[in-house]
């Protein structure tokens, strides 16, 4: 029998999934830039596209090959050659962006995520880093830069929320969901801090 926290812990995990908040901040980064339903659209489509939509879709073709156990590639030896796929796909989404003449905001994110992307596969190679947490806590400072400090301790919240979701289901120790929060927060603070509004 499943036990209410384990089941509460998986709902976490699989809702706030990394795919899924990329998707959410490329919404609202989009929508932040814009200020027009089209303009969100079509930006926030086009990031979500390179580093979410495409990064599952490597993922997926990892599981139905047998290379990948589950969505969240919870074994670290696993990661390793889906994550070339997905910095690709992610550098490919920044080239693009930069053409285009995205806003700055959208680059800056479109940045965060390739450079996230890269750094955490590095880390994972040598370290199981969690990738939930890093990327929830990259757009905790997004939203504080974009909403304000009342939005970002709501996002905080919610990282502390995935991060103990992690530690629960036994995907990740202590040590490595903080150091994805605390690795995905500096890249966010870093590029953004340097972003034209």
């Amino acid at each position: 029998m499943i036990r209410p926290l384990d089941r509460a812990a998986k709902i976490v995990t699989d809702v706030l999934a990394p795919w899924v908040v990329i998707i959410v901040a490329c919404g609202l980064v989009a929508a932040d830039a814009t200020g027009t339903i089209g303009g969100t659209l079509l930006w926030g489509s086009l990031v979500a596209v390179f580093t979410s939509v495409i990064p599952m879709g490597v993922i997926a073709w990892g599981i139905r090959r047998g290379r990948i156990s589950d969505v969240h590639v919870r074994h670290r030896s696993q990661r390793i050659k889906p994550l070339a796929g997905i910095a690709l796909s992610a550098t490919a989404g920044l080239t693009l962006m930069w053409l285009m003449k995205a806003p700055g905001t959208v680059v800056a994110l479109s940045w965060a995520l390739a450079i996230g992307v890269l750094t955490t596969g590095v880390i994972t190679v040598f370290w199981k880093i969690s990738f939930h947490t890093a990327v929830s806590s990259a757009t905790a400072v997004v939203i504080g830069f974009l909403f304000g400090g009342g939005w970002a301790i709501t996002a905080i919240a919610v990282v502390a929320t995935i991060g103990w979701s992690r530690v629960r289901l036994g995907d990740h120790t202590v040590a490595q969901v903080l150091a994805g929060a605390a690795w995905g927060a500096a890249i966010a603070l870093a590029v953004f801090g340097m972003s034209p509004r």
